[in-house]
């Protein structure tokens, strides 16, 4: 049985984020924010996950980097958790040339999409 110290499960978010080429937030004013301070303003997506504090969820196959030249969609099955709760879940994620830089976000029992819009740079 392979162990992984309790304490590298709690940095494992903030690396995330740092590792990925790209990140897109639920209010642009995040963009200039560390991963900490984003975390407890809203949410992040780094392309395998979305990331807030004490909340993630990851998807089993990567974003790759929308071009926005025409409408897409990207489906992934994947999961979200919580302290305590783990929750299975299928996302879809679309973008369209009409709204550059911004992905929509489906997920769960809701009907309406969370915009998270791309951090240049």
């Amino acid at each position: 049985m392979i162990r992984i110290p309790l304490m590298a499960l709690f940095l494992l978010p903030g690396a995330a984020l740092a590792q990925t080429p790209y990140s897109f937030v639920t209010d642009p004013a995040m963009c200039a924010m560390d991963d900490m301070a984003r975390n407890e303003a809203g949410m992040s997506f780094d392309g395998t996950g979305f990331w807030a504090i004490e909340y993630h969820c990851e998807i089993a196959d990567p974003l790759p980097l929308p071009d926005w030249t025409s409408f897409q969609e990207h489906i992934s099955a994947g999961y979200c958790e919580e302290p305590g709760a783990l929750f299975p879940d299928v996302f879809v994620i679309r973008w369209s040339e009409f709204e550059t830089g911004q992905i929509s976000v489906y997920h769960g029992s809701g009907g309406e999409p969370e915009t998270y819009h791309l951090c240049e740079g």
